[in-house]
């Protein structure tokens, strides 16, 4: 059996039951749970084989339903599987004693490796990972950590009008509102030179969900 074997094994029996118990299910490497809302958290293992040694981290996602429902529109159709890769708030599990602002990897070489990468990820899990992914399940705390400016590993120097806009996506259900208006404005103002279309296409998306909300 290889290394990778035995961590996906490992994965399988020691950190499985562990996400199972959280209301996770599993397609492959990734476990998703859903709400009766349609929010969605995805825990995602990624293996990395470019040195002698295996590799491996862990992606950790939210999708509320609203964001969901603006990725279809995007995409031309609705996402067939919900990844990692288009959540609103994304974020990356480290092993235990990663320097704070680095992205870390749990290494494994043998059988001994692994057992100790499997406790710890059990370890990071119960202890930060699925108490902050099932805890942004609520919008109202999701809407507080945009508010915190923090959606993980997106920075909102990097993308320019991405915060004001996902909580005006999140407040569209709520309908109309003079704050509503605010937020869209102040994300179309915000929004780089080359992105005011799609900008003004996803105001005027988030506008008519408030027009119909309810």
């Amino acid at each position: 059996m290889t290394v990778q074997q035995h961590l996906e094994t490992a994965l399988l029996d020691v950190v499985g039951p562990v996400l199972g118990e959280a209301g996770f299910t599993a397609a492959g490497t990734t476990w998703r749970r859903c709400d009766e809302a349609g929010n969605w958290a995805v825990v995602n293992f990624e293996f990395s084989t470019a040195t002698d040694a295996l590799h491996c981290t862990i992606g950790l996602a939210v999708a509320p339903a609203p964001w969901l429902a603006w990725m279809a529109e995007w995409l031309g159709a609705p996402p067939q599987a919900v990844h990692e890769s288009i959540g609103l708030y994304r974020a990356r599990l480290n092993p235990s004693g990663t320097p704070a602002g680095t992205d870390g990897w749990w290494e494994v070489q043998d059988g001994p490796d692994v057992a100790v990468a499997a406790d710890d990820i059990v370890r990071q899990l119960t202890g930060h990972a699925l108490p902050l992914l099932i805890g942004l399940l609520d919008r109202d705390a999701f809407l507080a950590t945009i508010r915190a400016r923090d959606l993980g590993m997106i920075r909102p120097e990097q993308f320019p009008g991405l915060f004001s806009f996902a909580e005006a996506v999140l407040l569209a259900d709520d309908g109309p509102s003079a704050e509503l208006d605010r937020l869209l404005e102040v994300a179309l103002a915000e929004a780089p030179e080359g992105s005011k279309q799609g900008a003004a296409s996803f105001a005027a998306w988030i506008r008519v969900r408030a027009a119909t909300a309810g």
